[in-house]
């Protein structure tokens, strides 16, 4: 079930509007930062939502808050269509869009003493890029050692869009392209990516110029292996980029999102177990096309926090987000609805090139 939380302001106020930035959860507290506020806004501010007061379904009534947190260090500059990412007690930004140019940089903030930091790294570092995605990679997906590790995947800059894959060591801080093999996802932005249960992970959506997708991709991140694409038929949500995903014990969750000219409203739950199966006790991605029923495909109207998902008759209860209209300036290359839903045909490029 759909509910409107009562959120209070600090005496700062509440962030603007905005779109394309970051949220991350650690222990209670939800960090916001930058976006893009529209009149070419790019931000740069870091806001904080205590969100405690909705752990407990009972206590509804009681009021999350806002507040703006006192901050020291070098803080990342303005952008959109960054990542943000919790490794241990620190919150790490990489890349983005600042309205003139693709970003690589990275910034690290110590949520202990609030104290922002400039990071410098090793390695080839990835071609500077937007609405790319960060996750982090579970601790036996290494055989090398125990390192925390993130794995980027595609993105774009100015001229191209990508589809390679980099792994950056939070230890060392060195980042080491990944030679994968099998069919590899089309080159894409503003998709999304989340870990399964069996450590492998899952792209989902997104597009580049003139095209966007609904193409699902497994890559199991302990042999660097791409799966191809999955294919969820009639059942698959309607292609859009800018969507939120994550996991809860075997569901994926798909929120929202939008193509050029609709932004969407809707959730969608996938059963991730049938993107897995058992190879000599080793969880492995499941190679070529697989037919989902819809019964592991779910469109469900209603989400009650206690029970997990509930098939309604397409009726949501009151305040489900309402979709809105696209804003014309996206803070990657936005991509155009195409007339089909056809999975793409994959490639092995790391990049294709749009525009002049």
């Amino acid at each position: 079930e759909w509910y409107r939380p009562e959120v209070r302001s600090a005496a700062q106020g509440s962030p603007a509007a905005r779109y394309a930035h970051s949220a991350v959860s650690f222990r209670g507290l939800l960090y916001i930062f930058g976006g893009y506020g529209g009149n070419d806004a790019w931000l740069s501010d870091l806001w904080i939502l205590d969100t405690q007061a909705i752990r407990v379904r009972d206590q509804r009534k009681a009021a999350m808050t806002w507040f703006r947190p006192q901050t020291t260090g070098t803080a990342p500059p303005a952008r959109a269509a960054h990542t943000a990412n919790i490794v241990g007690q620190k919150l790490y930004i990489f890349g983005g869009n600042n309205g003139s140019i693709r970003l690589d940089d990275l910034y690290s903030l110590d949520t202990q003493t609030m104290t922002w930091k400039k990071e410098s790294c090793g390695g080839p570092v990835p071609a500077p890029r937007a609405g790319h995605s960060m996750t982090l990679l579970p601790a036996e997906s290494s055989s090398e050692d125990c390192n925390p590790k993130l794995l980027c995947f595609a993105g774009g800059d100015v001229t191209d869009v990508y589809n390679d894959v980099h792994v950056l060591d939070m230890e060392t801080l060195v980042w080491s392209p990944q030679q994968t093999t099998g069919p590899n996802p089309s080159a894409r932005a503003g998709h999304s990516t989340t870990i399964l249960p069996n450590g492998n992970l899952v792209v989902w959506g997104g597009g580049s110029v003139g095209r966007v997708t609904a193409d699902l991709h497994v890559l199991d991140t302990a042999h660097m292996s791409w799966s191809g694409a999955i294919d969820l038929k009639k059942f698959s949500p309607e292609p859009r980029v800018g969507h939120s995903v994550c996991m809860w014990g075997a569901e994926m969750f798909v929120f929202g999102g939008g193509d050029s000219q609709t932004v969407f409203g809707d959730l969608c739950i996938l059963d991730s177990e049938v993107l897995t199966h058992e190879v000599c006790g080793h969880s492995r991605s499941v190679s070529g096309n697989v037919e989902l029923s819809s019964s592991q495909l779910l469109l469900p109207d209603m989400l009650d926090s206690r029970t997990g998902p509930v098939l309604q008759q397409h009726t949501y209860q009151q305040h489900q987000p309402p979709p809105h209209t696209l804003p014309h300036h996206a803070p990657y290359p936005p991509p155009v609805q195409t007339s089909d839903r056809q999975t793409q045909t994959d490639s092995h490029d790391t990049r294709v090139t749009v525009g002049g």
